[in-house]
């Protein structure tokens, strides 16, 4: 009978630990979303600022459909905008994102 007991507490216990190790790793995996919003903001942070004003990313947003991603930043103060930072300066920044993601077409709009 302690046999018994010992092995269904074992078996119980492999359950247990696999189940929590599957649900953690669920929550700690790298998506595209994310890797796409963190080129997104280090970049545009990095163009954006200069020594005389200092630009804060205050929201920035993905939406995604089949290989398409729109990034949606807004900026306080709102001043930059694509033709601030230049076109040539936002599309490096998207091929930045395509290069690193599994996206076809990226597009950022500023503010």
């Amino acid at each position: 009978m302690k046999g018994q007991v010992a092995f269904e507490t074992l078996i119980l216990l492999i359950i247990v630990i696999t189940s929590a190790v599957f649900i953690l790793s669920l929550y700690v995996q790298t998506q595209d979303s994310t890797i796409a919003l963190s080129i997104a903001r280090a970049e545009l942070a990095g163009a954006a600022n200069t020594p005389d004003e200092i630009i804060i990313v205050d929201k920035i947003s993905i939406s995604n459909n089949l290989g398409d991603a729109i990034v949606t930043v807004t900026t306080k103060p709102p001043t930059v905008t694509k033709t601030y930072l230049g076109e040539g300066k936002i599309k490096e920044i998207e091929n930045k994102i395509v290069e690193a993601t599994t996206y076809k077409n990226v597009k950022i709009n500023i503010n």
